[in-house]
């Protein structure tokens, strides 16, 4: 921590040095004071003195960027959002899981293969009234507990005619530390596979019951689960063999997904609106989101996700990601997972 701060105060000065050379750049900070000023109010970001000017400049340049990309981009669009004044290295080293640990077979983990059947064209269970609104994850890094339990609330509702929010905080400071990314803390990272294992066993709260607590990041809180409390258990955990486009379309007529993606570039920082392309991203999985949809019979077939940093990003909290054969756009196609039920 006291490096970084040491680089983010050694990139302000020198921030401040070159811009004190160009008078026509202090003529551009101060078309671009009020836009920032607006838009610090607007998420209630607050920098220390030392740094504000540092950030003005990158949300000057990021500005610039996202004008450039959609002026040469017609079906994606990217905006300004709560990541405006942070590079896009800065956004990968704070808000994604570099660190991932990589995913090993469990023998409790029933592994679906995809048959051949006809499906429909499109599945969208936002529409359908099992996807609850997004929620925003904040700087604790539980996307993989986001992630979880937003296909447990879709389960409780396909099975049960239930909506409810379902305790994200369970999950991320009561699921084993020897099952988490740095083997210490939930805010860390995890992976859904086994949270869903988690939940298999001990059940989950409400979120009513058991709120979010680690939204300012930190060490996740000390686990405080009550089994008297629990509202809803899934039976165990399915997954979808890697690359298996038709086995995640086939999971997905019956349920919303648990996936992985590499959610490090430009266009999935500041998405708006559109279908993300393969050319967009990378394939080195950094992030757990949740797979809600499909549409095959657009002009370019695509995916269906929600994230978990609020409804700012995408359309609120959700965005399209074509549909490719092999690794997928981002790498979706190769960690999926989702929690079964009895009652299925």
């Amino acid at each position: 921590m006291k490096n970084q701060l040491l680089l983010i105060t050694l990139l302000a000065l020198s921030t401040v040095y070159l811009y004190s050379q160009n008078g026509n750049n202090y003529s551009e900070v101060n078309e671009f004071q009020s836009i920032y000023d607006q838009w610090k109010l607007q998420y209630g970001i607050n920098f220390e003195k030392s740094q504000d000017f540092y950030r003005l400049i990158q949300f000057i340049e990021n500005y610039k960027k996202i004008q450039e990309f959609n002026a040469q981009n017609d079906g994606l669009k990217l905006k300004i959002n709560q990541f405006g004044a942070l590079s896009n290295e800065e956004y990968v080293q704070m808000y994604l899981n570099n660190n991932r640990q990589q995913v090993k077979s469990n023998r409790i983990t029933k592994k679906t293969t995809s048959i051949k059947a006809d499906l429909p064209n499109e599945v969208d269970w936002n529409k359908k009234g099992a996807v609850l609104p997004t929620r925003n994850q904040g700087s604790c890094g539980s996307c993989w507990a986001f992630s979880t339990v937003g296909g447990l609330q879709s389960l409780m509702y396909i099975v049960k005619g239930q909506n409810e929010y379902l305790s994200v905080q369970q999950v991320t400071s009561c699921v084993p530390a020897e099952y988490l990314d740095n083997k210490v803390e939930g805010c860390g990272g995890g992976l859904p596979l086994y949270a869903y294992q988690y939940t298999a066993q001990y059940g989950i709260e409400s979120e009513e019951n058991y709120p979010y607590s680690n939204f300012n990041g930190g060490v996740a809180d000390k686990c405080k689960y009550e089994k008297s409390k629990v509202v809803f258990q899934n039976q165990g955990i399915g997954e979808v063999a890697q690359k298996d486009v038709e086995g995640m379309k086939q999971n997905l007529v019956n349920q919303p997904l648990s996936i992985g993606i590499d959610a490090s570039s430009i266009a999935f920082q500041f998405y708006s609106s559109g279908v993300i392309a393969a050319k967009n991203c990378g394939t080195s999985i950094n992030h757990s989101i949740l797979l809600t949809g499909y549409k095959t019979d657009a002009h370019i077939p695509y995916w269906i996700v929600q994230n978990s940093w609020g409804q700012s990003w995408g359309m609120n909290g959700f965005g399209y990601m074509e549909m490719t054969e092999g690794e997928g756009t981002c790498a979706i196609n190769m960690e999926v997972n989702f929690p079964t039920s009895v009652d299925q």
